[in-house]
């Protein structure tokens, strides 16, 4: 089954890593509800989201510090749907390393720490053993990133090099300051949420907002305890985000995120033209190469002058 959008899980608010990047002074202060996610009313919420809908757990907090979050991904997998985990590793038992390899993942990626402590993460026994435990299992998928050069003990375990992504920190849509202001004007498409703006974010008492971008929780679609999830893509509060989208300065959070594309412009037309033709794949793939990477890093610095 083809997959048409995808629901951000946030097993728990408030995560104790406190990332630099990581705006979660914010959504602290304005989140009402049960910190974590009961294993029951996560079920419960699963049950109401269409199979072509990809679960995510990354959410505003990393999942595995929520005890029951190994059974909620058995859940979703048993239930048929496909997944993706994005981890700290924080609050992980390496014992779920092998149930992990059983599992078809989607995507994998995990967040490492790095040198300077950007990434908050405590570099102990249990997160060294899980570490290598994932980097030598047949899990399927796995991505690593790491915003700056990763810690000399992470380092000693993966012994090849992972690229510092440093240059892709952005604001959040406005959430964490210090970086570049984005107004974006102009009708304005999410290149990951489509035209239908199914990229959601599913917090633990059943909230449902635009994506998980809204750590100021502005953008509430409905609650999938209490209402159908198809309801929310009929609702008032959908409408207005799809007027301020199509508009040319209406309101909207897209409008300060780096991920949101401006319809018809150069950029989004020459994109759209290299996917209709099936080049867009082929174009990342040679990213990959490291010659033609460094070519793209070039490129990216150059742009950025």
């Amino acid at each position: 089954m083809k997959t048409i959008g995808f629901m951000d899980v946030s097993t728990n608010i408030g995560c104790k890593n406190m990332c630099s990047y990581c705006p979660q002074e914010k959504i602290i202060s304005r989140y009402k509800g049960p910190k974590m996610m009961e294993l029951n009313d996560f079920k419960k919420c699963v049950n109401k989201i269409p199979k072509n809908i990809r679960i995510t757990f990354a959410g505003m907090a990393e999942p595995f510090f929520n005890n029951k979050c190994m059974e909620m991904i058995e859940y979703v997998h048993k239930e048929g749907y496909e997944l993706e985990i994005y981890t700290t590793l924080m609050g992980m038992n390496p014992n779920f390393v092998k149930i992990l390899e059983k599992i078809p993942l989607a995507y994998f990626e995990i967040h490492l720490p790095d040198d300077s402590n950007r990434t908050k993460m405590k570099v102990n026994k249990t997160y060294l053993k899980t570490l290598k435990e994932i980097k030598n299992s047949k899990i399927k998928n796995i991505h690593y990133q790491v915003f700056g050069k990763v810690h000399p003990k992470a380092q000693e375990i993966l012994k090849f090099e992972v690229e510092d992504l440093s240059r892709i920190l952005r604001s959040r849509a406005g959430n964490v300051k210090g970086f570049k202001e984005i107004n974006h004007s102009g009708k304005l498409i999410c290149p990951i949420a489509g035209k239908f703006l199914k990229n959601n974010a599913l917090l633990p008492n059943g909230d449902v907002f635009l994506c998980s971008m809204d750590y100021g929780l502005e953008y509430k679609l409905g609650n999938l305890l209490s209402s159908p999830y198809e309801s929310f893509f009929k609702s008032e509060a959908f409408k207005r985000i799809q007027n301020a989208m199509n508009s040319q300065s209406g309101e909207v959070l897209c409008r300060h995120c780096a991920y949101a594309k401006k319809i018809n412009s150069p950029k989004y037309i020459i994109k759209k033209m290299l996917e209709k033709i099936g080049l867009l794949d082929l174009l990342y793939l040679t990213t990959k190469n490291k010659t033609m990477h460094k070519i793209y890093l070039l490129f990216y610095k150059l742009q950025k002058k």
